[in-house]
Protein backbone atom coordinates (compact mmCIF):
# COMPACT_ATOMS: atom_id res chain seq x y z
CA UNK A 1 0.00 0.00 0.00
CA UNK A 2 1.03 3.23 -1.07
CA UNK A 3 0.47 6.72 0.40
CA UNK A 4 1.86 10.05 1.79
CA UNK A 5 2.82 10.39 5.34
CA UNK A 6 2.00 12.89 7.32
CA UNK A 7 5.11 14.84 7.32
CA UNK A 8 4.96 14.90 3.33
CA UNK A 9 1.38 16.17 3.69
CA UNK A 10 2.85 18.89 6.23
CA UNK A 11 5.47 19.89 4.01
CA UNK A 12 3.48 20.11 1.45
CA UNK A 13 0.71 22.32 2.68
CA UNK A 14 3.70 24.56 4.05
CA UNK A 15 4.74 25.01 0.54
CA UNK A 16 1.23 25.63 -0.67
CA UNK A 17 0.53 28.34 2.40
CA UNK A 18 3.95 30.12 1.32
CA UNK A 19 2.79 30.29 -2.75
CA UNK A 20 -0.74 31.38 -1.91
CA UNK A 21 0.73 34.10 -0.08
CA UNK A 22 3.19 35.75 -2.11
CA UNK A 23 0.28 34.96 -4.41
CA UNK A 24 -2.27 37.20 -2.33
CA UNK A 25 0.82 39.69 -1.69
CA UNK A 26 1.39 40.25 -5.37
CA UNK A 27 -2.13 40.95 -5.83
CA UNK A 28 -2.50 43.50 -3.01
CA UNK A 29 1.15 45.58 -4.04
CA UNK A 30 -0.41 45.02 -7.71
CA UNK A 31 -3.63 46.68 -6.90
CA UNK A 32 -1.90 49.70 -4.95
CA UNK A 33 0.46 50.43 -7.89
CA UNK A 34 -2.99 50.67 -10.01
CA UNK A 35 -4.29 52.93 -7.43
CA UNK A 36 -1.38 54.99 -7.78
CA UNK A 37 -1.21 55.22 -11.38
CA UNK A 38 -4.68 56.00 -11.73
CA UNK A 39 -4.03 59.16 -9.34
CA UNK A 40 -0.96 60.15 -11.40
CA UNK A 41 -3.01 59.82 -15.04
CA UNK A 42 -6.21 61.85 -13.60
CA UNK A 43 -3.82 64.39 -12.52
CA UNK A 44 -2.06 64.96 -15.64
CA UNK A 45 -5.10 64.59 -18.06
CA UNK A 46 -6.80 67.12 -15.27
CA UNK A 47 -3.31 69.48 -15.72
CA UNK A 48 -3.75 69.20 -19.47
CA UNK A 49 -7.04 70.37 -20.14
CA UNK A 50 -6.51 73.67 -17.76
CA UNK A 51 -3.45 74.40 -19.52
CA UNK A 52 -5.42 74.08 -22.71
CA UNK A 53 -8.07 75.96 -21.37
CA UNK A 54 -6.08 78.43 -20.71
CA UNK A 55 -3.70 78.76 -23.44
CA UNK A 56 -6.93 79.44 -25.65
CA UNK A 57 -7.69 82.33 -23.31
CA UNK A 58 -6.90 86.26 -24.85
CA UNK A 59 -3.22 87.33 -23.24
CA UNK A 60 -5.12 89.98 -20.97
CA UNK A 61 -7.71 87.54 -19.58
CA UNK A 62 -8.27 87.68 -15.75
CA UNK A 63 -7.10 84.47 -15.30
CA UNK A 64 -3.76 85.12 -17.06
CA UNK A 65 -3.16 87.78 -14.58
CA UNK A 66 -0.12 87.14 -11.80
CA UNK A 67 -2.20 87.81 -8.58
CA UNK A 68 0.56 90.17 -7.47
CA UNK A 69 -0.36 92.69 -10.11
CA UNK A 70 -4.39 92.26 -9.70
CA UNK A 71 -4.15 93.14 -5.97
CA UNK A 72 -2.03 96.32 -6.16
CA UNK A 73 1.51 94.95 -5.77
CA UNK A 74 3.09 95.11 -8.90
CA UNK A 75 6.51 95.25 -7.34
CA UNK A 76 6.31 91.85 -6.06
CA UNK A 77 6.63 89.78 -8.82
CA UNK A 78 5.05 86.44 -8.59
CA UNK A 79 8.05 83.56 -8.97
CA UNK A 80 7.16 79.92 -9.76
CA UNK A 81 7.52 78.04 -7.20
CA UNK A 82 10.08 75.58 -6.73
CA UNK A 83 9.75 71.69 -6.03
CA UNK A 84 10.41 72.05 -3.03
CA UNK A 85 7.94 74.86 -2.36
CA UNK A 86 5.34 72.48 -3.91
CA UNK A 87 6.09 69.42 -2.18
CA UNK A 88 5.62 71.27 1.04
CA UNK A 89 1.85 72.64 -0.09
CA UNK A 90 3.22 76.05 -0.94
CA UNK A 91 2.55 77.02 -4.47
CA UNK A 92 3.38 80.31 -4.43
CA UNK A 93 6.14 82.25 -1.76
CA UNK A 94 7.35 85.52 -3.04
CA UNK A 95 9.13 87.12 -0.53
CA UNK A 96 8.34 88.01 2.15
CA UNK A 97 5.62 86.33 2.72
CA UNK A 98 3.99 83.18 1.77
CA UNK A 99 1.27 83.25 -0.13
CA UNK A 100 -1.44 80.35 -1.61
CA UNK A 101 -1.47 79.97 -5.59
CA UNK A 102 -2.79 82.65 -8.04
CA UNK A 103 -5.83 80.81 -8.62
CA UNK A 104 -7.84 77.29 -6.95
CA UNK A 105 -10.46 75.71 -8.86
CA UNK A 106 -11.70 72.06 -7.38
CA UNK A 107 -13.07 69.27 -9.32
CA UNK A 108 -17.20 69.54 -8.97
CA UNK A 109 -16.62 65.98 -7.42
CA UNK A 110 -13.90 67.28 -5.18
CA UNK A 111 -11.58 64.58 -6.46
CA UNK A 112 -9.18 67.00 -7.96
CA UNK A 113 -7.65 70.41 -6.89
CA UNK A 114 -6.29 72.78 -9.58
CA UNK A 115 -3.72 75.85 -8.84
CA UNK A 116 -2.06 77.86 -11.00
CA UNK A 117 0.23 80.68 -10.72
CA UNK A 118 1.06 82.91 -13.80
CA UNK A 119 4.57 85.03 -13.48
CA UNK A 120 4.21 87.99 -16.25
CA UNK A 121 7.82 88.29 -18.58
CA UNK A 122 9.13 85.39 -17.72
CA UNK A 123 11.18 84.17 -18.84
CA UNK A 124 11.82 86.85 -21.44
CA UNK A 125 9.68 90.09 -21.56
CA UNK A 126 6.65 89.73 -23.89
CA UNK A 127 5.22 85.84 -22.28
CA UNK A 128 4.07 84.63 -19.39
CA UNK A 129 5.07 80.96 -18.03
CA UNK A 130 1.83 79.71 -16.67
CA UNK A 131 2.25 76.51 -14.19
CA UNK A 132 -0.46 73.64 -13.47
CA UNK A 133 0.05 72.28 -10.10
CA UNK A 134 -3.29 69.30 -9.66
CA UNK A 135 -3.23 67.28 -6.80
CA UNK A 136 -6.12 64.31 -7.03
CA UNK A 137 -7.85 64.92 -3.45
CA UNK A 138 -10.07 61.72 -3.63
CA UNK A 139 -9.68 57.76 -2.69
CA UNK A 140 -6.53 56.16 -2.91
CA UNK A 141 -3.18 57.75 -2.51
CA UNK A 142 -3.19 61.98 -3.00
CA UNK A 143 -0.78 62.72 -6.19
CA UNK A 144 0.48 65.85 -7.44
CA UNK A 145 1.50 66.93 -11.15
CA UNK A 146 3.07 69.81 -12.33
CA UNK A 147 3.20 70.99 -16.19
CA UNK A 148 4.62 74.54 -17.04
CA UNK A 149 3.36 76.14 -20.18
CA UNK A 150 5.53 79.54 -21.78
CA UNK A 151 2.73 82.04 -23.84
CA UNK A 152 3.88 85.07 -25.94
CA UNK A 153 2.42 88.02 -25.88
CA UNK A 154 0.04 88.14 -29.32
CA UNK A 155 -0.48 91.28 -31.26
Amino acid sequence: MQGFTLVEVMVALVIFGLGFTAVVMMTTGSAGSNATARAISGSAEKAAEQIELLTSLPYEDPLLQDDAVNIGLAFIRNPLPSVAAIAAGVYDSPNPVARPADYQVTSPDGSYTTYWNVAEDTPVPGTKTIMVIVTSTGLGPQKTVVLQHIIPERT
